[in-house]
């Protein structure tokens, strides 16, 4: 089955929709403990999770979806990214409840060079200007400072600390105008 949204492309990243065929290549990048994300911290996501979470996604509409990230030439899979309906940050902050929330996971090798803060604008600008969304939010667990480095470059606004299903959170939101207001470049620049 093909995804029903688009590949995005950055200086440096295709960001390649996923579909059923990719929930391999998802789980064996998901289940290293070295890369797992938010929502998968506590289990590895095996592929009947990843094809019924891009089923998900699918069915949500709008900007939701798991995107595969390949280095330019889009040959190398070095992470994936993605917009899920309202995960941790919804749940432990009830002001988060109508958002949605992006997840990025990088191998080791690839993290550093920015290509993660490139990714989540990227799905940020693809949720505001490309379907007009206007609010999203995140839920970093508390103690993971890549995370909260990675949210804040992008422009994600502090909202609260609060109890998560496994640890506290740290939640945060971004409005569309506050990103429609930030210089994409200096972003960049930021990145780490």
């Amino acid at each position: 089955m093909a995804p029903p949204y688009d590949d995005l492309c950055t200086t440096r990243l295709r960001l390649r929709a996923a579909g059923h065929d990719d929930a391999a290549a998802l789980a064996a990048l998901l289940g290293s403990v070295a890369v797992r994300p938010f929502p998968w911290d506590d289990d590895e996501p095996g592929e009947a999770e990843l094809r019924h979470l891009i089923d998900e996604t699918t069915r949500a509409g709008g900007p939701h979806g798991l995107w595969l990230l390949e280095e330019g030439d889009g040959q190398t899979l070095i992470g994936c990214a993605g917009l899920l309906p309202p995960g941790a940050a919804g749940e432990a902050e009830l002001r988060l409840a109508r958002t949605s929330e992006p997840v990025v996971a990088l191998l080791p090798a690839h993290r550093g060079t920015g290509h993660a803060t490139e990714a989540l604008a990227a799905l940020v600008q693809h949720a505001f200007e490309g379907h007009g969304w206007t609010r999203l939010a995140a839920a970093v667990p508390v103690g993971d400072d890549a995370a909260l480095r990675l949210v804040e470059r992008v422009g994600f606004v502090f909202v609260s600390e609060v109890a998560g299903p496994a640890s506290r959170l740290r939640t945060y939101r971004l409005d569309q105008a506050q990103f429609a207001r930030a210089d994409a470049l200096d972003r960049t620049d930021r990145a780490a």
